[in-house]
């Protein structure tokens, strides 16, 4: 089995307060989770209105469904017309 773990730091340009960053950062956690039903979660920045992070984790049997699955994840992310990845940072783990 394998576990995969990201976590995408981004930019957001549009937000002037932390309420329209927040609403932005969880549509797109809403959104993650509606589409590959894995775990999502605000990651840090949290005080930042022009800059967000989020995580999420999930499992696999084997690496290649991990791998299309993250890209299919962090295209997903890049797509948001609303902000701009910064960094990302994966990790995959075989148990």
């Amino acid at each position: 089995m394998f576990i995969a773990g990201c976590e995408v730091e981004f930019l957001i340009y549009e937000s002037g307060s932390l309420k329209e960053k927040r609403s932005v950062v969880k549509s797109l956690i809403n959104k993650i989770k509606s589409r590959f039903a894995i775990s999502v979660i605000e990651s840090g920045d949290n005080d930042l209105w022009k800059k967000g992070k989020i995580g999420f984790s999930f499992c696999s049997l084997s690496q290649v469904e991990i791998d299309q699955k993250l890209d299919r994840i962090l295209a997903l992310i890049e797509q948001e017309h609303r902000l701009e990845v910064i960094n990302c940072s994966r990790e995959v783990f075989k148990i």
